[in-house]
């Protein structure tokens, strides 16, 4: 059977996050380490190796979403049933880590922020959360399961 256009996009959609990922997550090991090396020099050990630590726990979390990201959107090419239970599972906690980050954004230290940055971050949020969602409905339409071979 022939990949349904949707499908195509979404694997598309999956590698651009993934070279997000890759980016965020390097960003995050180099500057955790410079953090780490700035605390050293400034007699902060501690301090500087917390935040070494923390931005190399980071950059290994951003890392790992960015392979679980490529397998994907490889799958997915390949109409590989994983991958759709992947996508599906990878879009459900996109779902929900953006309607807990648009609930958590309200709180009194981000309206600190001031109106323009809250706007742009529930625009962000509510984007993310529409295009997730739209990635569940699709792959639970019939013709879209039976391209994967499900039922």
């Amino acid at each position: 059977m022939q990949r349904p256009v949707g499908v195509t996009i979404i694997a598309v959609l999956a590698f651009i996050g993934a070279a997000v990922c890759i980016l965020a997550g390097l960003a995050c090991l180099f500057g955790g380490a410079l953090l780490a090396t700035m605390g050293a020099h400034r007699a902060l050990p501690l301090g500087g190796a917390f935040l070494g630590a923390m931005g190399a726990v980071c950059g290994v979390i951003l890392l790992a979403c960015a392979v679980l990201g490529l397998a994907a959107g490889i799958g997915l090419l390949g109409l590989k049933g994983w991958a759709r239970i992947l996508t599906i599972i990878l879009a459900a906690l996109g779902v929900a880590v953006n309607l807990l980050a648009l609930l958590g954004g309200w709180m009194p230290h981000h309206l600190a922020l001031g109106a323009v940055h809250m706007h742009h971050l529930l625009i962000r949020h509510l984007v993310f959360i529409a295009i997730d969602a739209w990635i569940l409905y699709y792959l639970f339409q019939p013709e879209v399961k039976k391209a994967f071979g499900a039922v």
